[in-house]
C-alpha cells in the first residue's frame, strides 16, 4: 500500500520502491500454459486462471503453484491486481471474455491484453461497448497482443507477449520524467474581494498574481499556461513577464469549469504532455517544492490523480494524468477539478501542505501582513538525488609546489577576484539552507589565506 506523499519543504523524505512485475493469465490450452511457464521461469509473480481440468493438471505438473479454477463467468473471484499487474486473456470464448475483461478494467492493472486477430479484437471491443464499457476503458485493452502481432506458435507468442508487457511495465529503468504542464486558473471575477481585483492587490510590494506566477519555477516547469479573461488585461501582462503562456477565456463568467476546459483543451493538443498540475492565481504561498511533491507522488503508476490536502481539506494544486483530461474538459458550471478527483474509483492520493501555505486570497481578511516562511527546495542533481556535499575553494595559492597540481610558472588569481570571507560565509549559508550537510574547504592550501579561522567559526 502507498502512504500519502508529503512535500520536501517540510523536512520529510520520500523513498521509492518498485514492486516486481506480476502477471495474471486467464485462458485455456497451449497459449495460456506457454506464457505462464515463460513468466514463471523469468521469476515474475505468475497467477494462472484456467477453465479446463486438463490444463490445471498440466500447470501443476509444470510446477506452477498459483492456480485458480474458473467455474462460472457469473461468479468470478475477487482479484488483487495492482498497478504492477498485467492481465492477459488467452482464449476465444465470448462467455468468459467480457466478464474477465470488465473485471480487469475495473482495477489498476498497467497492461490488459487479449489474444486474437485485429478482426477478433474489433468484435471483442463491440461486445464490451454493448456491455456498457466506455471507449476510454476499451482503449486500455491491447489487441492483438505481442510485439509481433497474430503469431500462431504458442511459445513464440508467449515470448512476444511478455516482451510487450515488459516494455509497458512502469517499473522498468528510466531516467525520463513524464512531461508535465502547469495550468493556472486566473480568470475569476474577484467578486468577494472588497477592494478591486484581488489578483492585483498588493502583497509585500507586489501583486498577488505576481507571487503566484513566480512560485512555479520556469527551470523546473517550462510548460506553464495561464487562463485569463482577456489576453490584453493587466493579469495577462503580469503572467507574460513571468514567462507564462496565455489562454483567453471570454466565457469565464459561466464558471470555473470553462477555464479548466479551455486550459486542458489547449494542453491536450500537445501529445507529449502526460500530466497536468492545476493551480490557482489566488494561492501565492504554494512553494515550488510542493509541485515537486505532487510530481514525485505521480511517479507511482498506482496514482493517476493527486490532490493537495491541508488540515483535512482537499484543495489545489492538483495533478491529473492524461487519461483524466476528457473528464476535466467535461466539467460544467462552477465544477472544479475536485469533482473529477472525488469520482475516480481508484488511483487517487493526497499530498499534504501546511495550512499557511495553502491559503487562498478570497477577501481582504485573507490578506496576510507578510509572506509565510517556508524552506527553499533542496538541490537535486540530474538524477533527482539530493545534493548534501559542497566543495568550497577559498584560494588557489599554496606553500607547496607539487608537480601534479601546479605549473612551474604558476599564475595566481588577483586577490580582488576572490570572494571575501563574508561572501564565502554567505555562500556557505545559502547552500546549507538548501540542504547541504557537509562542506569541504579546499584551495590551494586553505590555511595560507588570512581569516580562515573566523570562517570556520
Amino acid at each position: 500500500t502507498s502512504s500519502p506523499a508529503t512535500p520536501l519543504d517540510r523536512g520529510d523524505h520520500l523513498f521509492g520502491y518498485t514492486p516486481k512485475l506480476r502477471l495474471r493469465i486467464a485462458g485455456r490450452g497451449a497459449d495460456a500454459l506457454a506464457l505462464a511457464k515463460v513468466s514463471d521461469s523469468a521469476g515474475y509473480d505468475t497467477r494462472v486462471q484456467l477453465v479446463d481440468d486438463e490444463d490445471m493438471a498440466q500447470a501443476q505438473s509444470a510446477g506452477l503453484s498459483t492456480l485458480e479454477k474458473l467455474d462460472t463467468p457469473a461468479a468470478l473471484a475477487a482479484t488483487d491486481d495492482d498497478a504492477w499487474t498485467a492481465f492477459i486473456l488467452l482464449f476465444h470464448d465470448s462467455e468468459w471474455e467480457v466478464p474477465l475483461l470488465r473485471q480487469a478494467l475495473e482495477g489498476p492493472a498497467f497492461y490488459i491484453g487479449a489474444v486474437g486477430s485485429k478482426r477478433t479484437h474489433a468484435v471483442r471491443c463491440e461486445a464490451l461497448r454493448a456491455a456498457g464499457v466506455s471507449d476510454a476503458e476499451i482503449d486500455r485493452v491491447h489487441g492483438p497482443i505481442g510485439l509481433v502481432a497474430s503469431l500462431r506458435d504458442a511459445s513464440i507468442l508467449a515470448i512476444s507477449t511478455l516482451a510487450e508487457i515488459v516494455d509497458a511495465f512502469p517499473g522498468k529503468s528510466s531516467s525520463r520524467r513524464p512531461a508535465t504542464a502547469i495550468l493556472m486558473l486566473a480568470a475569476g471575477a474577484s467578486s468577494r474581494y472588497e477592494a478591486g481585483d484581488k489578483l492585483l492587490a498588493d502583497l509585500n510590494g507586489r501583486a498577488v498574481l505576481s507571487w503566484s506566477a513566480e512560485r512555479v519555477p520556469s527551470a523546473d516547469y517550462p510548460d506553464r499556461f495561464a487562463v485569463v479573461r482577456s489576453a490584453t488585461s493587466e493579469r495577462a501582462e503580469i503572467l507574460r513577464r513571468h514567462g507564462w503562456n496565455i489562454i483567453e477565456n471570454p466565457d469565464a463568467a459561466q464558471g470555473q469549469s470553462t477555464s479548466v476546459m479551455r486550459g486542458i483543451t489547449e494542453i491536450a493538443k500537445t501529445a507529449e504532455f502526460e500530466q497536468v498540475i492545476i493551480t490557482l492565481g489566488d494561492m501565492p504561498f504554494v512553494p515550488g517544492s510542493h509541485l515537486d511533491a505532487l510530481r514525485n507522488a505521480a511517479d507511482s503508476p498506482a496514482r493517476s490523480a493527486i490532490m493537495t490536502e491541508s488540515d483535512g481539506t482537499l484543495c489545489p494544486p492538483a495533478l491529473f494524468k492524461r487519461p483524466h483530461f476528457e473528464a476535466l474538459m467535461s466539467l460544467s458550471g462552477d465544477q472544479g477539478a475536485k469533482s473529477v478527483f472525488l469520482n475516480l474509483p481508484h488511483g487517487t492520493d493526497t499530498c499534504s501542505l501546511a495550512r499557511d501555505l495553502a491559503e487562498d486570497i478570497d477577501n481582504m481578511a485573507d490578506m496576510p501582513d507578510g509572506l509565510p516562511e517556508f524552506s527553499p527546495k533542496p538541490l537535486l542533481d540530474q538524477f533527482g538525488r539530493q545534493i548534501t556535499y559542497l566543495r568550497l575553494s577559498v584560494t588557489d595559492r599554496c606553500d607547496l609546489r607539487c608537480t601534479y597540481c601546479m605549473a612551474e610558472t604558476m599564475k595566481f588569481l588577483p586577490k580582488r577576484d576572490l570572494l571575501t570571507i563574508e561572501e564565502l560565509d554567505t555562500v556557505a549559508a545559502a547552500f546549507v539552507g538548501r540542504g547541504v550537510k557537509k562542506i569541504r574547504v579546499t584551495g590551494g592550501e586553505p590555511l595560507v589565506r588570512k581569516g580562515m579561522p573566523e570562517l570556520f567559526e
